[in-house]
């Protein structure tokens, strides 16, 4: 008898257990893990205007922005909290350097000053390690069109914002929080001026030439001189006695490098090319690769490339339309001269 209530008060134990057992796992798998929730990223709205009015010396940037309404342009990217804006700013000192350069001069129409602010600015943003990594990405479009592009280049943590014709750095992170990323540049993107925007009007006459005008012109030693070292003159607009290339990129374009009829430049020839070309011609010039041209520079290879003009011109008379005040236009005016004392 013992022995059944030792063999029951097993059995109703393991019953027991196993019913607890099977109850705690029940349990368990009734009650499903929660989930963690993640708070959604917070979006920060930010006003370009106010930033840049409170953040540095961008007065003069920022009032160029708000006269030709590209505010409002960078603001609507700037909302647009998905995709964002990156906008690369110079300081009023940068500003100042080109006025006392005159480099601003070209800039003549609303249309012309928007399409230069276009260009300082990205339509994405971008924090500072992203454009380190941007130049496997090179060419990047900005605001002012795809063929108007910038090339980004990382060396140990230094950024350069460069193009055919710049290269600017990256000097401070004035802002970087997407939606909008706001970096400063030791020099604005002014010497693309002459060739992304609108043409400047130029007083332009219809001449015949021929190879024989430019290489007379060329070969008397003192007319050329002298002229060249006038002309010199004249584009050295802070009489430093050094030309830049933004000084001396409408004097190359005078040149008609392209010739094709009647002084027009090709057509199919793009902005980013023909930058390329001048800039090329311009390098030329820079003998020593000092990135500026002196006197003995550019009357040596003004001297080269006339030549140059002159054998492309070859000995039959063409029509061509030149620039007043242009090396071309001089050489007709000096072959005139001649003609009309000898007769």
């Amino acid at each position: 008898m013992a022995f059944r209530k030792v063999i029951f008060a097993t059995a109703v134990l393991a019953i027991a257990l196993s019913s607890q057992s099977v109850a705690s796992k029940t349990k368990n798998a009734a009650i499903p893990p929660s989930p963690t929730h993640h708070p959604p990223s917070p979006v920060y709205y930010v006003d370009i205007a106010d930033l840049l009015d409170v953040a540095g010396p961008f007065q003069t940037f920022l009032n160029y922005l708000q006269t030709t309404n590209v505010i409002e342009i960078f603001q609507r990217q700037a909302n647009t909290t998905k995709i964002g804006i990156t906008i690369f700013v110079p300081r009023d000192s940068a500003f100042a350097a080109l006025k006392k350069k005159n480099t601003l001069a070209g800039l003549i129409t609303k249309g012309q000053l928007k399409s230069l602010l276009l260009f300082h600015a990205f339509r994405k943003f971008y924090s500072l390690a992203e454009l380190g990594k941007l130049s496997r990405r090179n060419p990047v479009a900005t605001f002012a069109g795809s063929k108007y592009t910038l090339n980004l280049t990382d060396d140990n943590g230094s950024i350069r914002v460069k193009s055919t014709w710049s290269n600017a750095k990256i000097v401070s992170c004035v802002y970087a929080r997407a939606p909008v990323a706001v970096y400063e540049v030791d020099k604005s993107h002014d010497e693309h001026v002459p060739v992304i925007t609108e043409k400047k009007l130029i007083k332009m006459s219809v001449e015949i030439l021929d190879g024989s005008t430019v290489r007379s012109f060329v070969e008397d030693e003192f007319a050329f001189n002298s002229t060249v070292d006038g002309r010199f003159a004249a584009l050295d607009a802070n009489h430093d006695g050094l030309l830049s290339y933004s000084e001396m990129a409408r004097e190359l374009m005078s040149l008609r490098v392209l010739e094709k009829h009647f002084g027009v430049d090709e057509e199919s020839v793009k902005p980013n090319e023909l930058a390329g070309l001048y800039r090329g011609l311009f390098a030329r010039f820079d003998r020593d690769g000092s990135g500026e041209v002196d006197r003995d520079e550019f009357r040596a290879e003004m001297k080269e490339v006339m030549l140059a003009v002159a054998n492309g011109l070859g000995f039959l008379p063409v029509q061509m339309v030149v620039e007043e005040g242009s090396f071309l236009k001089i050489a007709v005016d000096r072959e005139l001269g001649q003609l009309a004392k000898a007769a």
